[in-house]
């Protein structure tokens, strides 16, 4: 009766645990969780960099922790990384159409500080109502739906801005990253493959294809790009701190450290870096201790004695024991 009393209140018991488990794991089968990883994160489970910050009036920073965090200097709205010379908004027409279209410019420009995206893209779109012809502009409201996370219409304006000026690598830069951020790898890398054609001094297209790796978990061959686009351009920032990111990923302390002490001589104050070398310096010294050989244990193998019947019953001697072994005492 015990046992089967006993055996009722573990069965018991184990449902109740399942239902608990289930209940508290359990979730709605509508419900999309969708994680978005960034390599700076070495503790965290191997995820490629996902926050797009749009600050660029001419191109999207590109994905990658270094630019999320800090926009690089490439991505400026003066097309400074061109090796052509883009068409300035407004050019060749009247001065007073001029006037409205820079005046359009800052107001879209203020808007977007202030994180209204969508007044700076109706800006932006009213100034090509005045001049439909400017590619930096179309390339300006591609670079706006990036931000905003409408990655077919910042395709659509990169397509554009590229039909108008086939030479536009921020264009092509942006196709890549919507293509990206949809999903479609291989058409990104043909977009970034374009800017590499062009402007093969330029770090962008190779840095961009490290980015579409690590995307892919991808990370030994991401670090190879990353690593390419610091050889194109060694004061390259974003692609030192990849490439640190990178190392970490791979569980490379000491090269992702020297990484980043390359990130440190071009900008003291990458607060990024920093944040990113205390990680591994940490995760470096549990690494050195886990390796230390730590001296044997001395294991005592004891006997333990053990016997068939309840210690209650071996206690009891009967008077028929008793008097056999006063015999066998006699004897000897």
């Amino acid at each position: 009766m015990r046992r089967i009393a006993f055996a009722a209140v573990a069965l018991c018991l184990a449902l109740g645990l399942g239902w608990f488990l289930v209940s508290k794991n359990d979730k709605p089968v509508d419900s999309q969780e969708t994680e978005k990883p960034s390599p700076a994160t070495i503790n965290q489970p191997p995820q490629p960099a996902s926050v797009q910050t749009h600050t660029a009036q001419t191109t999207t920073p590109i994905l990658a922790p270094k630019v999320a965090l800090q926009p690089a200097s490439w991505a400026s709205d003066d097309g400074a990384t061109q090796t052509h010379k883009l068409r300035v908004p407004g050019d060749g027409l009247p001065a007073a159409t001029q006037d409205q279209i820079h005046g359009l410019i800052q107001q879209a420009r203020n808007l977007e500080r202030q994180g209204d995206l969508s007044g700076a893209i109706d800006a932006n779109k009213r100034v090509i109502k005045l001049d439909p012809k400017t590619a930096v502009t179309m390339n300006v409201i591609a670079g706006l739906y990036g931000r905003a996370g409408d990655f077919r219409s910042e395709a659509d304006f990169a397509r554009k801005a590229i039909a108008l000026d086939p030479q536009f690598t921020g264009a092509y830069i942006n196709l890549g990253n919507a293509m990206g951020s949809a999903g479609r790898p291989a058409e990104a890398r043909k977009a970034f493959g374009k800017v590499i054609e062009l402007d093969p001094k330029s770090p962008l297209g190779v840095y961009s294809l490290g980015v579409v790796a690590e995307r892919q978990f991808k990370y030994r061959e991401a670090l190879g790009y990353y690593e390419q686009s610091t050889k194109i351009d060694p004061k390259f920032e974003n692609g030192h701190y990849c490439a640190a990111a990178m190392h970490a990923r791979l569980k490379e302390h000491d090269a992702a450290l020297a990484s980043l002490d390359k990130v440190r001589q071009l900008n003291p104050n990458a607060e990024d870096a920093k944040q990113l070398e205390a990680a591994l310096v940490a995760k470096k010294a549990v690494a050195q201790t886990t390796a230390t050989p730590q001296p044997k244990l001395i294991r005592t193998a004891h006997k333990h004695r053990t016997t068939r019947r309840p210690v209650a019953r071996s206690m009891k001697v009967s008077a028929k024991t008793k008097h056999h072994r006063h015999h066998r005492r006699l004897r000897a």
